[in-house]
């Protein structure tokens, strides 16, 4: 087998090659990366679901595959000039369906919202990445809450609120 390291292809001792070129090693590298910050993201929905907002298990979800997938999160959200790199997040379509169908905000409203929120998010989400967010999972949570109720001022509040919400009148959790 053969792997690709240096600009060479190595030599390991197998008859057959992993990657035909530098091309399918990066498309692979990429899938990759997708897979598992979908997983993060599964597994935070699943960890919340039916306690809190889907949309904030996104951001929830996103922030852990920074801080546990370094070199991952890196290659498909940071480095330049290479096909990998996601300039929006890449479950970006489901999360805008999910802003619309759990606070009603409208397609316009929800992709406002959300573009505002994943500057806050990504801010997380590399000091999570280099070390330097120091926050248990309640606070980073409550960060979340903060930075939607600032939201929800500017671009005007929810016409709807999440189940969760209304079935425990836990609006004070994201309007205290």
């Amino acid at each position: 087998m053969c792997v690709y390291a240096c600009g060479h292809w190595r030599k390991t001792g197998a008859s057959a090659c992993l990657y035909c070129n530098m091309e399918e090693l990066k498309s692979a590298l990429t899938q990759r990366a997708i897979e598992q910050h979908t997983q993060r993201v599964r597994e935070s929905l699943r960890a919340h679901e039916g306690c809190d907002s889907r949309y904030s298990s996104y951001g929830m979800g996103f922030v852990q595959f920074a801080a546990q997938e370094k070199q991952l999160f890196r290659w498909l959200y940071l480095e330049d000039n290479q096909p990998g790199r996601h300039q929006e997040d890449v479950l970006e379509p489901e999360i805008i369906r999910t802003v619309m169908d759990e606070f009603g905000y409208d397609e316009v409203t929800a992709r406002a919202f959300h573009r505002d929120m994943t500057y806050y998010s990504y801010g997380l989400a590399i000091l999570a990445n280099t070390g330097h967010l120091a926050l248990t999972e309640a606070e980073l949570r409550e960060a979340f809450r903060r930075e939607f109720r600032a939201l929800a001022a500017y671009y005007g509040p929810p016409k709807k609120l999440p189940e969760f919400a209304e079935r425990e009148n836990a609006v004070h959790q994201l309007f205290r």
